[in-house]
Formats: structure tokens, sequence, C-alpha cells
């Protein structure tokens, strides 16, 4: 079963790229439990203030890393430069393997100071890859990993991707380190997505819901004396409103000002309680 989080892809996603890897991922078939998660923000990254995985792949192999390159790819002066189909040019001085190599490092030093160094999970093998679904990247380079690079030459499936890239990761790990990762239970796997991506919801204190009721009050007022500086500069007003937007503490408070500056005042209205209210409100001299 595939998993993908979110379900829907974000309209905010103006890549074509990513849009297009969603949809495909989304449809993908799998035995086993797999899931995805899209955009995965990264606060604590090791190299930048910020960092963005464009998708993560939590299966029994591990967690995969997976960088996305849309539209044309070149290089120029050491600088890497992706144009999307709109033509909107992106410069930067990191290629994509390495990007996304310090995505996979970052993500591993986050669950380490979560789960702790013994947790099967953060022992789990990493992985990372890139995927260039539009166009054949054909160059050999020293910072071009080819067995973990997915083009447009290729006609990849999930599964070929998350089999390619953790049988590169964990043959490199066993011949500088001695040693693979482990794998993932399914109990395991949905634990990294809940930890990364999971549910939650946080409500405000009571003294909150208290304090922004009195600032709505206290707008209204506001409100309330513009209208009432309209009344008094003008001899017909027309005041108009919902139900409860303070029509009537409006028309209470004009006939009360009206009144105690000796003048006559008539209230009309079809609704008896009102009437008595206003009269209350003026000591019966109504």
């Amino acid at each position: 079963m595939v998993r993908m989080i979110p379900q829907i892809i974000s309209p905010d996603i103006k890549s074509n790229a990513e849009k297009k890897l969603f949809t495909k991922f989304r449809e993908s078939e799998s035995d086993e439990t797999v899931v995805i998660l899209h955009s995965l923000g990264v606060a604590e990254h090791c190299n930048n203030i910020f960092g963005e995985i464009d998708f993560v792949i939590i299966c029994r192999e591990g967690i995969l890393c997976v960088e996305v390159k849309g539209g044309t790819v070149e290089r120029s002066d050491a600088y890497w430069v992706f144009t999307n189909r709109y033509g909107k040019r992106e410069t930067k001085l990191e290629g994509p393997f390495v990007q996304v190599q310090g995505n996979m490092h970052s993500l591993r030093t986050y669950l380490k100071k979560r789960l702790g160094n013994q947790s099967p999970i953060v022992r789990s093998q990493f992985a990372s890859c890139v995927i260039m679904p539009d166009c054949d990247f054909t160059y050999e380079g020293i910072d071009i990993i080819r067995d973990v690079l997915f083009d447009h030459s290729f006609q990849w499936t999930l599964s070929d991707i998350i089999r390619r890239s953790f049988h590169y990761w964990r043959e490199r790990c066993i011949r500088q380190h001695g040693f693979a990762g482990g794998t993932l239970t399914e109990q395991e796997i949905l634990q990294t997505a809940d930890l990364l991506r999971g549910d939650f919801r946080f409500v405000p204190s009571l003294k909150e819901f208290i304090d922004r009721a009195a600032q709505e009050l206290c707008a209204l007022t506001d409100e309330q004396y513009e209208v009432l500086g309209a009344l008094g500069d003008n001899e017909r007003t027309l005041v108009s409103g919902m139900a409860g937007t303070g029509k009537t503490l409006l028309a209470t408070e004009q006939c009360r000002r009206a009144f105690w500056t000796g003048k006559s005042v008539l209230f009309l209205c079809y609704n008896h309680n009102i009437a008595q209210y206003i009269k209350s409100r003026l000591h019966g001299n109504l």
C-alpha cells in the first residue's frame, strides 16, 4: 500500500515536474507499506537556514530523500541553472546531488536528536536520489552519481527508484564503513511518518478567547461611534446591517443624546420589546 501525505498536492506548487511525480507516486502500487511525504520542511538544516525535501519515501528498505529538477538543466561558470516551462530561471552554486545529500544528513540528524542514536529508525538505511523527469541528462562528472539519477530516458517506477537508490547507498556504506543500515518494520515506517508529519490540534486558551472577544467588542464600539458622528452631521441617515450588528444600540444612543439636549424624540419600531427597552433607557420620557 502506498500512502501519500498529503493526498492532494497543494495549489501553491508551481513545478510541473513535482506535480507529475506526485500523481505517479500516488497511483503506484506496492504489496508493502510505503509512506511518501511531499514537500517536507527541514528547520534544522546542516547547510542552510531552512531546507525543503521534495519527497521523502519511507519504506521497508529505509528512508529515501528525493530531489526533483524539472525543465531545462544546465551548468554555467560553476553555477547550476534550472529553467521551468514558464521560462523562470533558478541559479544555484550547489548541485542537486549535493543538495539532496545535505537534506538526507539533516533529516537523519533531526531523527537522531528526537529518538537517540540507538533507535532502529536512526540506524536504518538512509538514501537519496535525483529525478529529472523532463530531460535526458547525459553529462558525466565527478559530482554526478549516475546510479541514483533518474531522467527522462529511463522509464522508471516507484519500485525502481527504491530498489536502485537503496542498493547504491547500501553498497557504498559497506565499502566505506564496513556495514549498512537496517530495514524498517511497518510499525517503524508509520512511526517515522507520524514523527515527521503527524496530525495535531491545539486550541487557544480561555483567556485568549476572552481577550479576542474584548478586542472585537472594542472594534465594534469604534465603528458605532463613527456612525453616531455621521448621525450628528446629517439630518437624515440610513443605517443598515445584519441582525446583531448593533443597530438598536445606535438608535438608542441617538435617542438618548437627542432627548438630553431638549429635543422631542419619536422612535418608531415594529417590535414591542425594543420599544420598551428604548423607553427604559430614557427613564420613561419617550
